[in-house]
């Protein structure tokens, strides 16, 4: 008995030597590079939120983008996916139409002034990208829109031959005198969407008015004419 308990003494004092051992070396163990416990700094943290506004800003513009085109078996170009009238819809509501044909019109009259005769679903989806960027909020805005595509892909065309080096400079000029005039007719389309939007008008707000004693304060407009005469009406004498 008296050498099972030395025993039971000994195998206690192992485990509680090894157990000790344990501890130490799991003490001693490099601790992971990741310490939740510092804080970063305050340029760290803009740096951060500045990058997740962005990511945010991106998913938000993939979720709005537009329908896209794709070419089918046959060849014919058709929106992507099987739910083609989700699509019509989707036109109809970002260009404010009353119905899908009207929209289809007027994606058609761009890709159509934009590039002729279109045989290519990138050339749909180039042109629908550009309007849908105008964000119209009327038809007319959506008119406007499909106009401007078309000018501004027609003048690059020509600025484009216009600095072909194979060209003559007789095709050159002339390219360079049309790509001017579709170019003045763009910055004329922009001041029309402009003052439609409201953009073009001036406003004048005019906040405090001081009047000193014995004068008087004049709301509304001024006709000059009384300057000419007397306030009798009769001319005014010099």
């Amino acid at each position: 008995m008296m050498t099972t308990g030395k025993t039971n003494k000994k195998i206690k004092a192992a485990n509680s030597s090894a157990t000790k051992e344990n501890k130490d070396r799991l003490a001693s163990t490099e601790k992971p590079s990741c310490n939740m416990s510092v804080k970063p700094t305050v340029e760290e943290r803009e740096k951060a939120q500045r990058k997740l506004t962005l990511l945010r800003e991106f998913m938000e513009k993939r979720r709005k983008a537009p329908p896209r085109f794709t070419s089918g078996e046959d060849g014919q170009i058709k929106f992507e996916g099987d739910d083609h009238l989700l699509a019509l819809v989707d036109l109809t509501d970002r260009f404010k139409t009353l119905d899908y044909e009207s929209a289809a019109y007027l994606l058609d009259g761009a890709v159509n002034g934009a590039h002729g005769k279109p045989t290519r679903p990138d050339q749909y989806n180039a042109s629908l990208l550009v309007m849908a960027g105008f964000m119209p909020k009327d038809q007319i805005e959506s008119m406007l829109a499909a106009q401007m595509t078309a000018t501004h892909s027609v003048a690059m065309e020509f600025l484009r031959r216009a600095s072909h080096p194979d060209h003559s400079s007789d095709v050159s000029s002339m390219s360079a005198d049309r790509a001017a005039k579709l170019l003045r007719a763009f910055a004329a389309q922009v001041e029309v969407l402009d003052r439609h939007r409201g953009k073009g008008q001036q406003k004048i707000v005019v906040e405090h008015v001081t009047v000193e004693a014995g004068g008087q304060a004049i709301v509304g407009q001024v006709n000059t004419d009384g300057l000419k005469k007397g306030v009798g009406g009769g001319d005014q004498k010099s």
